[in-house]
């Protein structure tokens, strides 16, 4: 693994760290067509901070 794919894959989390206390503990995740809510705990923002690495790698894997 390269230091960049390190850097793309921890900065992310660093961020939610230092932001998650600051969440609610519920957050909305989905407005149904009958304006109902659906929600999700705080602790599945973490899945997010994936996506910016996963969108590196793709984009590296079409530039090769």
């Amino acid at each position: 693994m390269k230091k960049l794919d390190v850097v793309v894959l921890i900065v992310p989390f660093l961020i939610l760290g230092i932001l998650y206390p600051f969440l609610p503990d519920q957050i909305p995740r989905q407005f149904r067509i009958d304006g109902s809510i659906a929600y999700m705990a705080k602790e599945f923002v973490f899945i997010a901070g994936f996506i910016p690495y996963i969108i590196f790698k793709s984009l590296g894997k079409r530039r090769s």
